[in-house]
């Protein structure tokens, strides 16, 4: 039988959709989902196509739970050569990783979280523009992800193909690699990560079914195949956590139907996690389940009401979410078949959808439920939390430009953006209405801003509640 496999294309804005083929043998419902963001976040720049491949290796459908399965590389899906590597073998079972479950926080979502509103001068300490610079050798399409590093900031922009790297003052420093079909290129990327440790950043190629890795002045330090296929990967101390994104993988039968695995630095796999339905056809599921705060690892499962930290193959519960009644009835996520059945659960509960960030001090989320948001910061060390909704009348000065967190610094800051068209358009009324609040630095950021400009970072710290 053939395989699917998953492949970078432009990108595209494309209602939520199953693509399924089935083995003429066994009648096995391979059932694969376009990469793209669920209806309740920002679309993300999607960046993926289904494609029935012969070229891939054959795999029949009675090996099941095989032990000693050897793996050589994935063959590239653009044609191009085959990254070399050493043949691996994996076991066809895998223990599962270790569950800590002391320990454990509980967050109370507030009965009125939709009807209260976030009084953002007395919530925000402090805000810092950041203009990322503008030049032909930096034009960004959009910001899909941001790495804070000790002193500089690498940001994904999936629709260009391509990572940059700016200083903390948002000054250019350089590109990390190049696109191309090259020995020391990508050909797409889908996701990064940084490994401090050896400071270099690793660019994960789906096309090219490798990951290729760069120092951080972007010069080229070596490439990895693909054995099996992951959509995230972060470094730990013990190798590689990978999350798979519901990926099918036949080659490798012990994650294939697994949202996590743990994998030594060859990929040579040690332990999995988050058991998921083949046969479910609900394509809803949360952008950037993973996310890396620091030096620490988070991850929630899709629709859940849990924050899990991931240590080496160990899994910590860290935070609950509490509805108190108002969240989906216990269990009814696994038993979702269809989109049909996922909508109506969208419609009478209320729910996370995966936007969180954590820094030292506070965890912020964003809650949703029949057609309302509403943002939630948690104080890690009272307990106490601020929440609401941002209202014209809560945006005074320049916190008109507040922006709910995407990511966070390793000092305890959050981070959003703001788009320079937004601050163009603002900009007379928030100079005429400054009334002495705004220092000189923003005052002439707000100046010089042009509309074709690269985003404008926002980094924030709260008061201490």
């Amino acid at each position: 039988m053939s395989v699917v496999h998953i492949l970078h294309a432009k990108c595209i804005r494309l209602p939520h959709t199953v693509i399924k083929t089935v083995c003429g043998n066994c009648k096995t419902n391979l059932l694969l989902k376009f990469l793209q963001n669920h209806i309740f976040t920002k679309m993300k720049r999607i960046t993926a196509i289904l494609l029935l491949s012969l070229a891939t290796m054959a795999i029949s459908c009675q090996q099941g739970e095989k032990t000693g399965l050897a793996l050589s590389p994935l063959p590239a899906l653009d044609g191009g050569s085959q990254t070399p590597g050493p043949t691996i073998k994996i076991k066809g079972s895998l223990p599962r990783m270790k569950k800590e479950l002391s320990g454990v926080t509980k967050i109370k979502i507030p009965q009125d979280i939709f009807d209260q509103k976030i009084n953002l001068n007395s919530l925000i300490k402090d805000i810092e523009y950041v203009p990322l610079e503008t030049n032909s050798k930096c034009i960004i399409g959009r910001v899909d992800k941001i790495i804070a590093g000790d002193d500089s900031y690498f940001i994904l922009d999936q629709e260009n193909c391509f990572v940059y790297r700016f200083d903390k003052n948002g000054n250019f420093l350089n590109k990390i690699g190049t696109q191309g079909k090259g020995p020391r290129e990508f050909v797409d990327v889908w996701d990064i990560a940084v490994d401090k440790s050896k400071k270099i950043v690793s660019v994960l190629d789906l096309t090219g079914r490798k990951l290729v890795r760069y120092k951080y002045d972007g010069s080229f330090y070596d490439k990895k195949p693909m054995y099996y296929l992951f959509m995230q990967h972060e470094y730990t101390n013990g190798g590689l956590i990978l999350e798979t994104g519901k990926a099918y993988n036949p080659t490798a039968p012990a994650i294939h139907n697994h949202l996590l695995a743990f994998a030594k630095n060859d990929f040579s796999l040690v332990s999995r996690a988050f058991p998921f339905d083949t046969e479910s056809k609900s394509d809803f599921f949360t952008e950037w389940p993973m996310r890396k705060f620091g030096n620490d690892i988070y991850y929630f499962k899709s629709f859940s009401d849990t924050i899990w930290e991931i240590g080496d193959q160990q899994l910590k519960c860290r935070y609950i979410l509490d509805f108190q009644g108002k969240g989906w009835p216990k269990g009814a996520i696994g038993k979702v078949k269809t989109n049909h059945e996922m909508r109506k659960l969208f419609q009478g509960n209320w729910f996370c959808n995966g936007d969180f960030v954590i820094t030292d001090g506070y965890v912020f989320l964003f809650i949703r439920g029949k057609g309302h948001g509403s943002a939630l910061y948690f104080s890690r060390k009272t307990g106490k939390i601020k929440f609401g909704n941002i209202g014209p009348d809560q945006m005074m000065g320049h916190k008109i430009l507040y922006g709910n967190p995407r990511w966070a610094n390793n000092t305890n800051q959050f981070i959003s953006l703001v788009e320079p068209y937004f601050i163009h358009q603002l900009k007379y009324g928030l100079l005429d209405n400054s009334e002495g609040r705004l220092s000189p630095n923003v005052i002439k950021m707000i100046e010089n801003v042009k509309v074709e400009d690269n985003p404008v970072l926002l980094v924030y710290s709260l008061n201490n509640f």
